[in-house]
């Protein structure tokens, strides 16, 4: 068709999203309805070994975890990738995607994930066992950027832009599930109030017939996250100039900025280092540690900002740099872990990137580089 203005175009490329669309949100639900309704729930009756109980649980949870992550999350996201390569559909862009995926998918399959069973054991091989999946994920995700631009190196900067896609689905998908959970929450709440509903009777109602009709409500609940993740993208397409998770990652960075240093005086303060949960205490402040630098991931300076917004981004990484400097202290003088030591000069090495860049006015043209240099850093920690 030579005019693509035409309204008869304009209704098949239409129908052909809606058709991607509730292709997308049926094979991503199908899977993982597959996979919850043939999770093997345990039943408990008088004669169980407790000992035996352990052990099963401890199997089976290693087992769903590692096909959660291995599995159901990198198909995920090659499925999520098609969104992008099927309009007009790009073969090399699936086949590069379909292998590299592969490859990192096999790799998260061999991770020790009987290490997540008790994390506190070993918290040198806990710790890094939790950054090699966070890093092969973003791997998976900066895949499936490439496939956003269809592996043309020349658009490398339009990455920039599918971040921001990625980011807005997750806050757009927050709002509707928070959302629609507050009013089924509510209506939950009104029903048990007027003796509607007993608690009992529905706990009883979900563990009935091997957890049958729990698995029904996980299930429903799934393709409830999987249509909203799918809408939010519409959503995005539709007000793609309201750049809310930008104002929400610079908001929160702040919020963050001033928690870590609140955790280091508190640590200090109260002489946590001595404490017998130490290490319980270091793995929280290295999941917040996680959280922030993907905070800092997604804030996007390289987008027009105001002053206000540009002071955010120097105290978020001076913040990040301080914390991360504190955290490597911390590891230094009570566990010598080599490969957290390994991560936290990455990350120190990243935040002072930031900052340099930031400051030089000359390269400031460089920003946009930062989503990639976290990429490499997160590519070298997995190989460590």
């Amino acid at each position: 068709m030579n005019n693509i203005n035409t309204s008869a175009y304009k209704n098949i490329i239409r129908n052909f999203n809606i058709v991607i669309g509730i292709s997308f949100i049926l094979i991503v639900s199908i899977m993982y309805i597959t996979y919850i309704m043939n999770i093997d729930i345990v039943q408990l009756n008088s004669n169980t070994n407790l000992e035996e109980l352990e052990n099963i649980l401890s199997l089976k949870f290693i087992y769903y975890i590692k096909i959660f992550f291995s599995f159901l999350i990198p198909l995920s996201f090659f499925i999520f990738s098609f969104l992008f390569v099927l309009n007009p559909i790009d073969v090399k862009s699936i086949l590069i995607s379909f292998i590299l995926i592969f490859l990192m998918a096999f790799y998260l399959y061999k991770l020790p994930y009987d290490l997540l069973i008790n994390p506190l054991k070993d918290l040198n091989s806990s710790i890094k066992l939790l950054v090699h999946i966070i890093s092969a994920n973003l791997i998976i995700l900066f895949i499936v950027g490439m496939s956003y631009i269809r592996y043309d190196i020349k658009r490398l900067y339009n990455l920039s832009v599918f971040y921001t896609m990625i980011s807005e689905i997750i806050i757009w998908s927050f709002l509707i599930f928070f959302i629609i959970s507050l009013i089924v929450s509510s209506i939950f709440v009104l029903l048990y109030l007027n003796n509607t509903i007993e608690i009992k009777r529905a706990i009883n109602f979900f563990i009935r017939n091997n957890f049958k009709n729990f698995k029904l409500f996980l299930s429903v609940f799934s393709v409830f996250i999987i249509s909203s993740i799918y809408f939010s993208y519409i959503l995005y397409n539709k007000m793609i100039n309201t750049k809310l998770s930008i104002s929400v990652s610079r908001t929160l960075s702040l919020l963050i900025s001033v928690l870590s240093i609140f955790f280091i005086i508190l640590t200090f303060k109260y002489n946590l280092l001595n404490n017998q949960y130490i290490k319980f205490i270091f793995l929280l402040y290295f999941l917040f540690m996680i959280y922030f630098i993907f905070n800092m991931f997604l804030f996007r300076i390289d987008i027009g900002v105001n002053n206000i917004e540009n002071i955010i981004y120097l105290i978020s990484n001076i913040s990040g740099l301080i914390f991360s400097i504190f955290l490597l202290y911390i590891d230094i003088i009570k566990f010598f872990h080599y490969y957290i030591i390994v991560f936290h000069i990455v990350i120190i090495c990243n935040f002072i990137y930031n900052i340099f860049i930031y400051l030089s006015i000359r390269y400031r043209q460089l920003m946009f580089l930062y989503n990639y240099i976290y990429i490499i850093c997160f590519i070298v920690l997995l190989f460590c």
